[in-house]
């Protein structure tokens, strides 16, 4: 049975999910809130979240760790919200380019849409996973496989899709698509 959580959804809002789906965030691009959604799909529960920019893209981990990009002079911040509230910046960014947690984990991967760069963040250290110079061209967004393997990020400069080998035993292959893809899940 479908279960109405919240009626105050803007048109045109964005809804992130935890790779394994416990946890949610709804956010409008462009606007300073948002709704964390836990419990899924038993017992639901919906907060409200404020924050004092405009937010470009979120990410939210299994454990309900919520990462925002925000707008921040001169370029992005990207904060970290524990579920208990906890908040700590976690990078800055010329450009928002996509982020993703791995599956139970609370390491993410992190992209630069204007440094051409991918991260991998653990225990608060980034590793570069990709560069311009292994194929990211304006990176827009990353998706990551349930068995934490593979990543794969999408270019909005040239269509060109990357996949990264997170184990690193292969480097990372473009593949280009035909396509003007959109988003990745």
């Amino acid at each position: 049975q479908p279960q109405n959580l919240t009626s105050h959804v803007a048109a045109g809002s964005s809804i992130v999910f935890a790779p394994h789906g416990a946890w949610a965030a709804v956010f409008l691009p462009g606007s300073a809130s948002a709704l964390v959604i836990g419990g899924l799909p038993q017992s639901v529960t919906v907060n409200p979240l404020t924050v004092s920019s405009a937010i470009r893209g979120a990410a939210i981990s299994d454990a309900g760790t919520l990462l925002l990009a925000t707008d921040s002079a001169p370029g992005i911040a990207v904060t970290s919200i524990a579920a208990d509230g906890t908040r700590s910046t976690v990078a800055a960014l010329q450009g928002f380019g996509g982020m993703a947690f791995l599956p139970g984990s609370e390491n993410f991967l992190l992209a630069d849409s204007v440094a051409n760069t991918l991260a991998l963040w653990r225990n608060g250290a980034a590793s570069t996973l990709a560069t311009k110079a292994s194929g990211l061209n304006q990176p827009f967004a990353v998706a990551v496989s349930q068995d934490s393997r593979w990543a794969v990020a999408a270019d909005r400069a040239d269509s060109t899709l990357l996949r990264i080998d997170l184990a690193g035993t292969t480097p990372p292959v473009p593949s280009t698509c035909a396509c003007s893809p959109s988003q990745l899940t």
